[in-house]
């Protein structure tokens, strides 16, 4: 896991938030979004800020736009979101999708470089990762 932290307003999808994210996906799919470890405040002695917003959109917010571009990738997407996200070793998601370990690992950096990409388009992932010449 990566040591860094990064608020709502920070997020722009390099590959190092992006990364960020996919490691912290569930607990942002639920609305919560990851406390700085650095900064701990005892929560019955702080007062909520005042937002025009719902506090749980923004965290949900990110991990839709995590999901729809993993989902535009289709089967190398999951595979993404397996290694990253749930810490599935390459072995097991080589076992499951019946493929050598070393093309679960690439597709993976693939995905994650394509996902990070911040002028990110839908669509194309087959067409982008073919331009490559890979």
């Amino acid at each position: 896991m990566t040591d860094t932290w990064y608020s709502p307003g920070s997020i722009v999808f390099t590959p190092k938030q992006t990364l960020w994210i996919l490691e912290h996906y569930d607990e942002l799919r639920n609305g919560n979004w990851p406390v700085d470890p650095s900064s701990y405040v005892d929560p019955s002695i702080t007062k909520p800020t005042p937002s025009r917003h719902a506090p749980f959109i923004e965290a949900v917010e990110k991990s839709i736009e995590i999901s729809r571009r993993l989902e535009d990738c289709g089967q190398d997407g999951a595979i993404t979101l397996l290694y990253y996200a749930y810490g599935q070793s390459t072995e097991a998601l080589a076992n499951y999708f019946r493929l050598p370990a070393g093309v679960i690992a690439y597709r993976a950096q693939i995905v994650l470089k394509r996902i990070s990409r911040m002028e990110y388009r839908a669509g194309g992932y087959r067409r982008w990762n073919s331009a490559r010449g890979k």
